[in-house]
């Protein structure tokens, strides 16, 4: 009797996740590629299937909060995976008791730990090796920590720059604070208008209708200023580490500006809930248009052009029409309303809603108001694109004839069209289609006579 083949058992592929992390000190974002491209020969070496990546950027591993390391194993209580691997034992943990703990949780879970920059063996004397390095990793993180603390305190004693810059400030080539005129200019600005009674909001309105933005690159809100408000940074004061040292950095404030500040915010209640009493805005006469030159009657193109002002307050109309009236704003609503009667010229033999042509003349009107505080190079350019349109519409009138052009669009419509290839293969294909449908049912016809 002939001897039956013994088969060869293949390994099953074991079902992997790879964990990676970085902290935030003196390493950058490519860490977590490169650790995630290392993993991924390693477990393809050692047939791992990766299904997922968790990946910590710019966080300790001396702590264990950290919403990708939760969440591994969050899922690893689901049995999602069978193996997890990192790139060394550090990027698991550098605080050896949550090291042990963690691991010690993965595996009563059934899930293994590897790492693929180190092979500690499942031996007694792999275990001794794996927990020395754990021992090892929380000395070096720790040793680490007093080292940057030390370094961080070396800069204050220098009064050099430790960690984030305000608002005014850069790094000079001596890594001392240095002043940044065109964010200087803008501080300056902040506190003459807060200590003049503009809100907060009015305030960061400006700023981000002028394009600027914070030091963080974001738009600016009633809740951008208090830290410039209230940073004595800005009169020469140097803080860090618990090292505090006057005329440590070049001032961008007068002292006696500063201190106003500080009593108009102990003295004021509410400092964000009042509107702006006059029509200036934050850089009114700072930014120009072109290289800084007016432009026809317009001063200054980053603010509104009034032709007519007034000081009264009136209700209603001072808070949102503001005391004053822009021409371009004016010009702009003028030439709106042109633009909206030639269109409605145009559609007269059309039907519409009830109402519809008085809306149609309401929303120019409607412009007038929310327009009049904006930009007069905004209102400017829509001004010149109505104006533009209209002329384009009268010439368009003027030199094309229209009723000559209807004449021929009809004509060309009796006279017969050419078909194109494509239109005749597909009647020739539906022709086909319908005959192939008759000759079927004259089938089925003769079949249920015969029957």
């Amino acid at each position: 009797m002939a001897r039956s083949k013994k088969t060869e058992c293949l390994p099953l592929e074991r079902i992997g996740v790879i964990y990676a992390r970085y902290s935030s000190h003196n390493q950058k974002e490519e860490s977590i590629e490169q650790q995630v491209e290392e993993c991924t020969s390693f477990a393809l070496l050692n047939g791992i299937k990766i299904v997922h990546v968790y990946a910590d950027k710019a966080l300790s591993g001396r702590t264990d909060k950290r919403p990708q390391f939760q969440r591994l194993m969050r899922d690893a209580e689901k049995r999602s995976f069978s193996v997890v691997v990192a790139y060394k034992s550090n990027r698991i943990a550098r605080d050896m008791l949550n090291a042990l703990k963690y691991e010690d949780r993965l595996g009563k879970y059934g899930i293994e730990t590897l790492y693929a920059k180190e092979e500690f063996g499942n031996t007694a004397a792999g275990r001794f090796a794996l927990r020395t390095m754990m021992n090892v990793n929380q000395f070096y993180s720790e040793n680490m920590a007093e080292d940057i603390k030390r370094g961080m305190l070396d800069n204050a004693e220098n009064c050099k720059v430790n960690g984030a810059l305000p608002l005014g400030y850069v790094s000079g080539p001596d890594k001392r604070y240095a002043i940044e005129p065109k964010e200087a200019e803008i501080v300056r600005g902040i506190y003459d208008k807060v200590l003049e009674g503009v809100s907060f909001a009015d305030i960061a309105n400006d700023l981000n209708a002028c394009g600027v933005r914070t030091k963080h690159g974001s738009l600016w809100n009633k809740c951008s200023f208090h830290r410039i408000l209230t940073n004595d940074v800005y009169i020469g004061v140097y803080r860090h580490s618990g090292v505090v040292k006057e005329g440590g950095v070049p001032p961008i404030l007068e002292r006696e500006v500063f201190i106003a500040m500080q009593k108009y915010l102990e003295t004021k209640k509410n400092p964000r809930g009042r509107h702006r009493e006059n029509g200036d805005y934050l850089l009114t006469g700072k930014l120009r248009c072109g290289y800084g030159e007016s432009f026809l009657w317009a001063k200054d193109l980053s603010t509104y052009d009034a032709i007519v002002s007034w000081d009264t307050y009136i209700p209603l109309i001072t808070p949102y029409f503001g005391n004053h009236i822009s021409l371009f704003c004016l010009l702009m609503t003028i030439t709106n309303l042109i633009y909206t009667k030639i269109n409605m010229q145009n559609t007269a033999g059309q039907q519409q809603m009830p109402g519809m042509k008085f809306m149609m003349y309401l929303m120019p009107v409607m412009f007038l108001v929310f327009f009049n505080n904006y930009s007069a190079g905004l209102s400017y350019y829509y001004f010149l694109s109505l104006l533009i349109t209209i002329i384009q519409t009268y010439v368009f009138r003027k030199c094309i004839n229209e009723e000559k052009v209807l004449a021929e669009l009809k004509e060309n419509q009796k006279k017969p069209r050419k078909k194109s290839g494509f239109m005749a293969r597909l009647e020739e294909a539906q022709r086909q289609q319908q005959a192939a449908l008759r000759e079927q049912q004259k089938q089925r016809n003769k079949q249920q006579r015969r029957r």
